[in-house]
């Protein structure tokens, strides 16, 4: 992601803009209320990409103005739309306490203006913003009732990134048997729907959690195959954390000379993409001096921070 967020996070990736049906309430309203509807539409969808940015003042701006729409037009689906990314921009912050209660309310909105995609996907979020927090239990719960709305609505890519965020939270508790096989679920029903970004991520995932077991050749595999993913798609941001993690999993190994060759590249493309200051930036950094020629001395003094997850 160019937006930093805490380097504790493991990992970062695209927000989605959820999408859900207009409200029914709108029929025959008129002009003036379509009009404003689709102006709010158009300010959260600015603010999406600015949190992407990182500009979340800007984006925080853009916010305000859709749910001034919202209550100007009572539409409970726009006012849980603004309500999601308020809730996005706050977890990307790292304000986790605000964000969830923001992500609650939207799925609160999302359920009462029947916007079921929208709930889900603020269920989902919450349950990660509540992972962060350590809450892991509650977290888990969100998650798969995001993963039962999904199914219900056959949205099969969807039910693909609850299943990715059950493996993420199972991980952070070191279950890694539960995450592997949350993250081969994730897999297969992405290769069933043609679903190649959602596949690349499966795969970046369980080489991360292979990397955790100590099983590194095949964590090696993983991420070969996403990168490759990434480069086709032009997923310059995964394409960094794959390097990364190839870095980290050679370092482990102790073959300083691929690792380095491999957070040269993170280098590289972090600085091509601007992001100084995301964590793939500060884990090449860090990756370059651990493994410095003519500085073995500085190896002992710099830890890993382990491989990186995406949503």
């Amino acid at each position: 992601p160019t937006h930093p967020r805490p380097l504790s996070h493991k990992g970062r990736g695209e927000t989605l803009l959820p999408t859900h049906p207009r409200p029914l309430s709108h029929k025959g309203r008129g002009e003036h209320v379509d009009t404003h509807y689709l102006l709010g539409r158009l300010r959260t969808e600015q603010a999406r990409f600015l949190i992407k940015l990182g500009n979340y003042a800007e984006a925080m701006q853009m916010i305000t103005i859709a749910l001034d729409l919202a209550h100007t037009i009572q539409s409970g689906a726009l006012e849980a739309l603004a309500v999601y990314h308020m809730g996005e921009a706050l977890w990307q912050q790292g304000h986790y306490d605000p964000a969830s209660r923001h992500l609650q309310r939207a799925a609160a909105l999302a359920h009462m203006a029947y916007a079921r995609q929208l709930e889900a996907d603020s269920l989902r979020r919450l349950g990660r913003v509540l992972c962060e927090q350590g809450r892991y239990s509650d977290a888990r719960a969100y998650v798969k009732q995001s993963l039962t709305l999904c199914r219900d609505m056959n949205d099969r890519q969807r039910e693909g990134r609850a299943l990715n965020d059950l493996g993420i939270i199972a991980d952070s508790q070191g279950d890694y048997m539960s995450s592997r096989d949350y993250y081969e679920q994730c897999l297969r029903l992405a290769r069933e729907i043609g679903d190649r970004p959602g596949e690349g991520n499966a795969l970046l995932n369980l080489g991360a959690v292979c990397t955790d077991q100590g099983h590194y050749r095949e964590a090696q595999t993983y991420f070969e195959q996403a990168l490759i993913i990434c480069r086709e798609s032009g997923d310059r941001r995964n394409e960094a954390i794959n390097l990364e993690n190839l870095g980290d999993n050679a370092h482990r190994q102790g073959d300083v000379i691929a690792a380095s060759a491999y957070y040269e590249q993170t280098l590289r493309l972090c600085r091509e993409i601007g992001d100084r200051q995301g964590g793939e930036f500060y884990a090449g950094q860090s990756g370059l001096a651990r493994t410095s020629v003519g500085q073995p001395s500085a190896r002992p003094f710099i830890q890993s921070t382990g491989p990186r997850h995406v949503d």
